[in-house]
């Protein structure tokens, strides 16, 4: 396998718990690209 870093990751959805309580389903990367936490 090559060398991963700096290169964009793919997009996916898969489900997720986020800020430790909430479960959501289909949690995906590119909802937030461009966007600040």
């Amino acid at each position: 396998m090559g060398v991963l870093v700096g290169k964009k990751a793919p997009l996916f959805k898969a489900a997720a718990v986020v800020n430790g309580t909430e479960i959501v389903s289909d949690f995906s990367l590119g909802q937030y690209i461009g966007k600040k936490y």
